[in-house]
């Protein structure tokens, strides 16, 4: 299980780590962020059974940094566009990450939802994109 955490190191400084608890052994591990990186703007999830960050600050320039091995800190790096550029504007316009879906595509929403909208699912691997409309969504249920 991962989390973040911000931990005392001493004399008034902090440090952004994460932590890592092995359920099985009941052991605590602290694993640092990417070099260069630090706690702020990030997504934690589990992409292809790892550790993932991924920053969204630049959309639709989409970061992924993997964790390859915990004990030495190692990260891998991944940049993808996103293929907005066919797609009809409004569709597309500057949705919000909320997750990985176990097929590994990035899934995308609007901010607000409103009668109708539109979730986008990213493929990295095949650097494709689709959309599913959701339509006559009736008082607050879905």
């Amino acid at each position: 299980m991962y989390y973040g955490a911000t931990v005392d190191v001493g004399d008034v400084l902090l440090e952004h780590n994460i932590m890592c608890l092995d359920v099985r052994t009941e052991n605590f591990n602290q694993i640092k962020f990417p070099e260069g990186r630090s706690s702020a703007n990030y997504h934690m999830v589990t992409y292809e059974g790892r550790l993932a960050l991924v920053e969204t600050l630049n959309f639709p320039s989409i970061d992924i940094w993997i964790l390859t091995n915990g004990d030495r800190h190692e990260w891998t790096h991944d940049c993808f566009d996103l293929p907005l550029s066919e797609m009809d504007p409004i569709r597309c316009k500057e949705p919000r990450f909320c997750g990985v879906s176990n097929a590994g595509e990035l899934v995308f929403a609007p901010w607000v939802l409103s009668e109708s909208f539109y979730i986008l699912y990213f493929d990295p691997r095949r650097n494709s994109i689709r959309e599913v409309s959701f339509e006559g969504i009736v008082g607050d249920e879905f």
